[in-house]
């Protein structure tokens, strides 16, 4: 754990920059452990990180907000959310599932597929468990320099106290994998649905939950809060919306199948009560479905990084 959670003052909010390691790289192997102990079979597990990356990608927040901030200002974003969040900040669960993902294939490329994330661990857990102190940024950087012989300072800069964006692709290419974009409901609507980017409650009444900036409805002016109750004059309903992600119902997205790309539509709301119209242009469809497709003819380099990330 890291050295400012313990022992802990429960009188007082306790700060930390580690949060994106000690608690998002849990996210990253409570999936990574249902896989090994043979729960999870290979296909549902690229599936589940994939869908991750995709709702991860979805958030603009992720690009503003590093991993060392989303961490530290827990008290005050994370544990008191404002409609902006999406736009404005990224979980440190979300973000430190996603930087495990990466440490682990930089870690085992730099050590020629003979070290991984596991290996930190246990570097970490030999070294800095036994005094209960708990280990630092710098702890952190020293481990990975032993472990893996190669100096991660640029690489911690870039992505853990900066906002560079991965590069998915690059990296799942390293084990023999590419990432297919496509559309969930393709068999009746192969070209997806045309993009609004407005966030819902999932409930009886549709609540903007947010807007995501730079979407036709941020364009429109919806915001959160906003009852959206037709769409060029017809009802807004569920037939409309899906959740956000698979494994997440609280939230949902638009589904508009029944408009077109490029088409101009008007938005009939309840803002505090009082009936408005917006009007806006819908955009090309973003894809709600990213697959893992193994190759099937890795080179050896391949072959060796996939079975040292699959089993540590």
């Amino acid at each position: 754990r890291p050295a400012e959670l313990g022992p802990f003052n429960y009188k007082e909010e306790n700060y930390t920059s580690l949060l994106w390691m000690a608690e998002g790289f849990t996210n990253y192997y409570g999936r990574m452990m249902l896989l090994r102990s043979g729960l999870l079979p290979q296909k549902d597990f690229f599936k589940n990180f994939l869908e991750t990356v995709r709702f991860y990608e979805m958030q603009p927040g992720r690009l503003i907000t590093s991993a060392y901030e989303s961490s530290f200002d827990a008290w005050i974003k994370l544990y008191r959310p404002s409609p902006n969040n999406f736009n404005s900040y990224i979980s440190y669960y979300t973000k430190g599932d996603m930087l495990g993902f990466l440490l682990n294939v930089r870690m085992i490329e730099a050590t020629k597929g003979q070290k991984s994330i596991d290996d930190l661990y246990r570097h970490l857990y030999d070294k800095y468990n036994k005094d209960g102190k708990g280990y630092t940024e710098k702890d952190l950087l020293l481990a990975l320099r032993e472990v893996t012989g190669t100096d991660f300072t640029d690489f911690y800069a870039r992505y853990m106290k900066s906002t560079e964006p991965i590069d998915f692709q690059a990296e799942l290419d390293k084990l023999g994998i590419h990432i297919k974009k496509g559309f969930r409901n393709a068999e009746n609507f192969p070209d997806g649905s045309p993009y609004l980017g407005a966030v819902f409650k999932n409930g009886p009444r549709k609540i903007v939950e947010t807007v995501i900036e730079g979407s036709p409805a941020f364009k429109a002016g919806l915001s959160p809060g906003d009852e959206v109750v037709a769409i060029n004059g017809y009802r807004f309903s569920d037939r409309f919306l899906k959740p956000i992600r698979e494994d997440y119902r609280r939230l949902k997205v638009e589904k508009l199948t029944d408009f077109k790309s490029g088409e101009n539509i008007k938005i009939h709301l309840f803002r505090k009560g009082v009936l408005m119209d917006l009007e806006t242009k819908l955009e090309s469809p973003v894809p709600d479905l990213y697959e893992a497709v193994i190759r099937d003819d890795p080179t050896e380099r391949q072959k060796l990084f996939l079975d040292k990330f699959l089993k540590g």
